[in-house]
């Protein structure tokens, strides 16, 4: 007796954590984007949604500048700002960016501030302007907040060793021409 009643008790209990059968199932923003991609396949890039936003007027002092850089994996990944046309003329005048560098496999949950530094600027073929200023494309390496290369960056240690191959030219001509 003790026991049918412990068994039903649990039963109740169980089924105060089972779903009603009469709710609605939810939906969320994912499931209709995959539905979507299931019924249209166009869900990830509606051309006409792409034009209606490419055909904003830009501001006439503004630029959209694509940090782009490499993660640990390897892959490319960017984000963009807005920047004033001045910032932009020379790499020298952009502005470092940071990112979390734990979402890249850059660094470590703890402390995952990662420093984006521009090395080289390209006009973006991807969002031509027609008002004769051009959105541009910042490659970047990847630094500790410190200004240390992050192990991912290859680009610091292969600069490392040219400039170091530049020093010995350098000094064997000093020292065996001089």
């Amino acid at each position: 007796m003790k026991l049918a009643v412990a068994f039903l008790a649990t039963i109740g209990a169980t089924a105060a954590f089972a779903p009603a059968a009469n709710t609605v199932a939810r939906t969320s923003a994912l499931n209709m984007v995959q539905q979507l991609d299931l019924k249209t396949g166009q869900s990830q890039l509606d051309t006409s949604v792409v034009d209606r936003f490419n055909a904003l007027p830009y501001p006439d002092d503004k630029v959209l500048a694509e940090y782009v850089w490499v993660d640990a994996k390897g892959e490319c990944r960017s984000k963009t700002r807005t920047l004033p046309v001045a910032r932009t003329e020379a790499v020298d005048k952009l502005p470092r960016w940071n990112f979390d560098g734990s979402s890249t496999d850059q660094a470590p949950g703890d402390d995952s501030e990662v420093i984006l530094r521009p090395c080289r600027i390209f006009k973006d073929p991807f969002r031509p302007r027609a008002d004769g200023l051009d959105n541009i494309l910042v490659m970047c390496d990847t630094y500790t907040p410190a200004g240390e290369a992050i192990p991912s960056n290859t680009r610091a240690i292969g600069e490392y060793f040219m400039m170091m191959k530049c020093v010995c030219v350098f000094v064997h001509i000093l020292c065996f021409n001089g």
